[in-house]
């Protein structure tokens, strides 16, 4: 597949979506990748150095199909997007990888609990109405951001808040960048939250509908035909999934049988229309020693995996 253009202001040099489908170069695109920390929050094992992003990104497939979803949070500031805009995107660029960029997260990440209030009014006055302010005019014209997405693994427990919440945050996003996609970064609906999460992604600024996972079969998540009820008919990626492994396996698989186990899954997953990609958790500059879900540089069975696989 052709490299777009790092910068463009043509709306056909970007990933869109019709209808069920994502589109590059007016052609259905899908993508295989990773999770990556590009901000300043996170695991010591998990914020690459500048170094050690370059060299990931040289690592990945270069054909056009591989996509990172990177995190730069309200928290994150000046320096986050600095390290977005100056390391991670020229990196990508040169290695023709795309990005989704999460930009806020629903959990206790750096110490922002977002729940109830926050929602419906809180996300105006806290300061991630001006990190949207900072990041999206700055980067609108970057071919290589596939899409944002506001938050992740927001609430299930209130469609209609949630609507409202897409439908707020997705217009300024819209009136900042015109260009770019918008996902939901919702969770699989394990607690039966399915009509929740089909109302929150009805919003018309939802473009992909996201969704979780972490169980241990090598095929579809029992929870994915909620999800794809859930999902409205818009396009579907796995923004996290993963299973622990360690070089030689020792109380979980080994480096190439998770190879194996990841590519089966992908795979399962590929055969429905409407799935457009799927993001490991996580990548790191270091390969840890024992069982993690974490990977990195010297697990070559998955890097060599993912760049080869695909529908």
């Amino acid at each position: 597949m052709a490299k777009p253009a790092p910068q463009s202001t043509r709306p056909e040099d970007f990933v869109s979506r019709s209808g069920g489908k994502i589109l590059l170069n007016g052609r259905p695109w899908w993508f295989d990748g990773y999770n990556s920390n590009s901000g300043l929050c996170g695991g010591d094992d998990e914020i690459l150095s500048d170094a050690e992003i370059n060299a990931w990104y040289d690592s990945m497939r270069h054909d056009g199909h591989g996509l990172s979803r990177v995190w730069v949070l309200p928290s994150d500031g000046d320096v986050g997007l600095a390290k977005l805009r100056d390391v991670v995107l020229p990196a990508a660029e040169r290695n023709n990888v795309f990005l989704v960029v999460t930009l806020d997260d629903a959990g206790n990440a750096c110490g922002r609990q977002r729940s109830g209030d926050y929602y419906s009014s809180g996300w105006r006055t806290d300061g991630f109405g001006d990190h949207l302010r900072r990041m999206l005019p700055a980067l609108k014209d970057r071919t290589h951001i596939a899409m944002w997405e506001p938050i992740n693994e927001p609430d299930r427990g209130n469609g209609n808040m949630m609507k409202q919440y897409f439908d707020a945050v997705g217009s300024l996003m819209k009136s900042l960048d015109p260009n770019h996609l918008i996902s939901s970064g919702f969770q699989v609906p394990y607690d039966g939250s399915e009509a929740n999460v089909a109302i929150a992604q009805s919003s018309k600024y939802v473009d992909i509908a996201s969704f979780h996972e972490y169980d241990t079969n090598d095929a579809e998540s029992p929870w994915f035909p909620a999800a794809q009820r859930a999902s409205g008919g818009k396009p579907m990626y796995m923004g996290e999934f993963g299973i622990s492994g360690a070089p030689v396996g020792s109380g979980c698989l080994s480096y190439g049988d998770r190879a194996a186990w990841t590519s089966r899954k992908l795979h399962a997953y590929f055969t429905h229309p409407e799935f457009i990609g799927g993001t490991w958790w996580v990548a790191t500059g270091d390969t840890p020693a024992g069982c993690d879900l974490k990977t990195g540089p010297q697990d070559q069975p998955m890097v060599q995996m993912m760049r080869a696989s695909g529908p």
